[in-house]
C-alpha cells in the first residue's frame, strides 16, 4: 500500500502533538518502506523544499531518515497526477479540490483519501488509527499456491534488486556493495522499481487470464501495449526493453503471423525466459509436458531462435518441479531431460558446458552479457549452491552482468522452491505492486486448465494451434 502525505494541514500548522505526529510519521516508515510519498505543494513543480518546511516539527534524525525514505512527486495542477491508482493507498490531506475528489470517484478511490482536520489535537492519533486498521492481513494459503506466489513475487524482487547493478558495474565492484545492494535501494529516486522482466510477465499472466488460454495475439499486443503506453510498468513503457524484444513487437505490428518457411534467429537473448513464469503456474496441475510445451511457446514469442525454446524448456520443466515440491537434485538433474527431440542436437552444443559450470565456483559466469544459455546457466547455478532464497539471490546478483534478468530468473526458480514466506519481507514489502503481483499468481494457479487457444506461427498448423 502507497501512503501519500500533504504537510501543511497534517504536519505543519496544527493542534496535534508534536510527540503524536513523529509517532504517525515513524510508523509509516516502519511499516511502509518504499512505499511513502510527498503529495504537497512544497515538491511541485520539480521542487522539494519538504524538509525546510519541517524542521520545526521533527528532529534532525527524523528528518534525515524522511529524506532518504520518502519519495518526492512532482505535479502540475492536481495532486490526484501523482497517485498510482494500480494499488491501494492512503492520502492524508486537510483538503482536496472538488476536481480532485472526481478523479478518486472515476477511479472508486475516494475512501483512499483520509480528511485530516488540523483543529483536532486527536487528528495524528486518528490518522495513526486509519492506517493500522488498513494494513493487509496477508491470508495464509496452502502450499502449492505459496510456491506460486514465491515464483511470480521472486521474480520481481530479482528485477528489482538487479536494476540498479546491471550491467555499467563488475562483479568485484558489486561484491563491496552487496550490503548495500541488500537492502533493496531506490533506482534514479524511485524505490521497488522494477523494469521489462515484470512488466512483461504480468502482461504475460494478464493474458492469460483474461483469455482462460494461451493466445498469441492477445499476448503480444499486451507487449506492445506495455512498450508504447506503459501497461503494467512503473514508469515509462518500455523501460528496460531489450533490443530482440523491441524488434519482435515493431514486427508483430506490421507482420503478426510467421510463416512456416521463416527462419530462426541466431539471436538468443534472456528475454524469453525472464518472465516465463506465469505460463508454468497456469499449468501447474497439468502434466510436466504440458507447462513445458506453453514455456516453450510462450518463450518463442519474442524469442524465434533454437537456444531460446531450449532454455525456455529446461527451465520449464525445473520451475513445474519446484511448484510442485521435487526435491532440489531431482529438479537439477532431471530438468535437462525435457528437451524434445528436435531440438537434442542444438542442446548436445551447450549442455556439457552448462552442466560443467552449475557444478563449478561460479567464476567462470562473471560479467556475463544476455545470452539465454548464460542466464539459465547462472540461475541454476544459484540454485544448486545457496542455502535459500536470500543465500542465492545475493550470489547471482554479485556475478554481475545482467543483473536485473540474471535475479529475475533465479527468483522464480527459487521462489517456487521455497515459497513465497521464505522471500526477505523486506524485499517483498519494497517492490512495486507487490499485491498485485501476488494476486496474479494466485490466479494463474487457480485456473482449472490453461489450452492454448491460438498462436501466430504458421509451423504450428498440423498441431491445431495456428490461427
Amino acid at each position: 500500500m502507497n501512503i501519500y502525505l500533504d504537510i501543511d494541514g497534517v504536519f505543519r500548522g496544527v493542534e496535534s502533538p508534536i510527540g503524536d505526529l513523529a509517532e504517525l510519521m515513524t510508523f509509516i516508515l516502519d511499516n511502509f518502506p518504499g512505499h511513502v510519498y510527498w503529495l504537497t505543494t512544497h515538491c511541485k513543480g520539480g521542487v522539494n523544499n519538504t524538509r525546510r518546511a519541517l524542521t520545526s516539527v521533527f528532529d534532525d534524525d527524523l528528518l534525515n531518515r524522511m529524506d532518504v525514505e520518502i519519495q518526492p512527486t512532482y505535479w502540475g495542477t492536481l495532486k490526484t497526477d501523482a497517485i498510482d491508482f494500480n494499488e491501494d493507498f492512503i492520502w492524508l490531506d486537510d483538503d482536496l479540490w472538488q476536481s480532485e475528489k472526481e478523479v478518486l470517484k472515476q477511479h472508486n478511490a475516494l475512501d483512499g483519501h483520509f480528511l485530516m482536520d488540523l483543529r483536532d489535537p486527536q487528528m495524528a492519533r486518528k490518522a495513526l488509527a486509519e492506517i493500522k486498521s488498513r494494513i493487509e492481513v496477508i491470508p495464509e494459503v496452502d502450499e502449492a499456491t505459496d510456491r506460486a506466489r514465491g515464483a511470480l513475487v521472486g521474480l520481481a524482487v530479482g528485477d528489482v534488486l538487479g536494476v540498479p547493478i546491471e550491467f555499467g558495474w563488475v562483479s568485484q565492484d558489486i561484491e563491496k556493495s552487496l550490503d548495500t545492494i541488500r537492502t533493496m535501494p531506490p533506482y534514479r529516486g524511485i524505490f521497488g522499481l522494477w523494469s521489462d522482466d515484470t512488466s512483461m510477465a504480468l502482461c504475460l499472466a494478464d493474458s492469460l487470464l483474461e483469455k482462460g488460454g494461451y493466445d498469441s495475439y492477445s499476448v503480444m499486443t499486451k507487449y506492445l501495449l506495455w512498450r508504447d503506453k506503459g501497461l503494467n510498468s512503473l514508469v515509462n513503457g518500455g523501460f528496460g526493453i531489450g533490443i530482440q524484444t523491441d524488434r519482435t513487437i515493431s514486427q508483430f505490428e506490421e507482420y503478426p503471423v510467421i510463416k512456416a518457411n521463416e527462419p530462426k534467429t541466431k539471436s538468443a537473448g534472456n528475454g524469453g525466459i525472464m518472465r516465463l513464469a506465469p505460463a508454468v503456474i497456469a499449468r501447474d496441475n497439468a502434466s510436466i509436458e504440458e507447462a513445458v510445451e506453453l514455456a516453450r511457446i510462450s518463450a518463442r514469442e519474442t524469442h524465434n531462435s533454437l537456444m531460446v525454446e531450449i532454455t525456455a524448456e529446461i527451465f520449464g520443466a525445473a520451475l513445474y518441479m519446484a511448484l510442485n515440491g521435487i526435491e532440489k537434485e531431482l529438479i537439477i538433474e532431471e530438468c535437462f531431460d525435457y528437451v524434445t527431440p528436435d531440438l537434442k542436437d542444438s542442446y548436445e552444443e551447450v549442455g556439457e558446458n552448462m552442466h560443467r559450470l552449475i557444478g563449478d565456483n561460479g567464476f567462470g559466469l562473471r560479467d556475463l552479457g544476455g545470452y539465454t544459455v548464460d542466464a539459465l546457466t547462472i540461475a541454476l547455478w544459484g540454485f544448486t549452491n545457496a542455502d535459500g532464497f536470500e543465500d542465492g539471490m545475493m550470489r547471482v546478483l554479485a556475478l554481475g552482468g545482467d543483473a536485473d534478468t540474471n535475479g529475475a530468473i533465479y527468483g522464480q526458480l527459487a521462489g517456487a522452491f521455497y515459497g513465497y514466506q521464505q522471500i526477505p519481507e523486506l524485499w517483498r514489502k519494497k517492490i512495486g505492486r507487490e499485491k498485485t503481483i501476488r494476486e496474479r499468481a494466485e490466479q494463474l494457479h487457480a485456473m482449472k486448465e490453461c489450452p492454448i487457444l491460438a498462436t501466430r506461427f504458421e509451423e504450428d498448423r498440423n498441431k491445431g494451434y495456428f490461427e
